[in-house]
């Protein structure tokens, strides 16, 4: 017997828990579409990866600010330089390591996998369900369709500057206005979408 779905208000506590346990845990909010983009441009990441190590300790960033003054000056900078003595700071930890970024994706996936197991295991063959068959289409086009919406959800999340975790999620907990008119947006777009598929405009 499959389990049954959750309460929304324990579906929305376990939602909230994870949000904040992110940004406890590293300090910056939750969002999916830039963990993704990382990937997308993964040469470009793993260049800034081998920089920020490069500059990891006191004695390469001084070398490396020293080295960019003199090319910024040349022949106007003296022969040889008395570093001033620098404040102790806290610096920014930056972004997370791809690898954890890619042990979130992988749980996203397993995540999603193991409660499909729970409720009954795997559905036979290419398709949806039956809802979706009914309502959009079935069969290998259902995941045709899928994958073509995913790719506008992408493209709208580039525009809006963060997906609908980040925005819904993060930002909406946090009142940023662009992110509450966000999120107003693609709900509003949702219910008219659904509604028009449904009949019922």
């Amino acid at each position: 017997m499959s389990a049954a779905y959750w309460p929304w208000w324990a579906g929305a506590a376990a939602l909230g828990a994870i949000t904040v346990g992110f940004w406890i845990a590293i300090r910056r909010p939750l969002g999916v579409t830039g963990v993704i983009a990382r990937f997308v441009n993964l040469r470009e990441e793993l260049n800034a990866e081998r920089k920020d190590a490069a500059l990891s300790d006191e004695a390469a960033l001084e070398a490396a600010l020293l080295a960019a003054t003199r090319e910024s000056f040349g022949d106007a900078m003296p022969a040889s330089l008395t570093p001033l003595p620098m404040p102790a700071v806290r610096r920014s930890s930056g972004r997370p390591r791809l690898a954890g970024h890619g042990l979130f994706l992988v749980g996203l996936v397993a995540g999603g996998l193991f409660s499909r197991l729970v409720r009954g295991g795997l559905a036979a063959g290419p398709g949806l369900g039956d809802a979706y068959a009914q309502v959009v289409c079935g069969g290998w086009w259902a995941c045709a369709v899928l994958a073509f919406g995913g790719a506008l959800v992408g493209f709208g999340t580039t525009l809006a500057g963060g997906c609908s975790s980040g925005h819904g999620l993060f930002g909406c907990a946090r009142l940023q206005p662009g992110s509450l008119l966000a999120t107003a947006s693609f709900f509003g777009a949702a219910v008219g979408v659904s509604l028009v598929l449904k009949g019922g405009l």
